[in-house]
């Protein structure tokens, strides 16, 4: 992986030629100490996140998508001119408690 990357390799192509997610082969390289390059979002993946978001996916499962931050994602929505929508917190959503299994919690006569 290290010799991958450090010959210039781009991320993405390192983790399809080891075949392993961007998180892993990140954490590994770290683990190396090898420095890392800028990483971000290329103009197929912007154009995978701009269509995902219009579709109403969150920040955060583009991110996990795509191996990048939500604010990652953010960022290049918003610099291609991409109007974000508020957040549940700005909106005045309430939060909704998860339990371990990712659904909302039962409570009171629901239970």
């Amino acid at each position: 992986m290290r010799e991958l990357y450090e010959s210039g390799l781009p991320l993405k192509k390192v983790c399809e030629r080891v075949g392993a997610s961007r998180a892993t082969v990140t954490r590994h390289l770290r683990k190396a100490g090898v420095r890392l390059r800028n990483q971000g979002l290329d103009d197929a993946e912007l154009k995978i996140a701009t269509a995902r978001y219009r579709a109403g996916d969150t920040l955060k499962q583009i991110g996990k998508a795509l191996g990048v931050s939500p604010t990652t994602v953010g960022t290049y929505l918003r610099s291609s001119g991409t109007e974000l929508r508020p957040s549940r917190a700005v909106a005045g959503v309430p939060h909704t408690p998860r339990c371990a299994s990712g659904s909302p919690e039962r409570t009171g006569a629901e239970a």
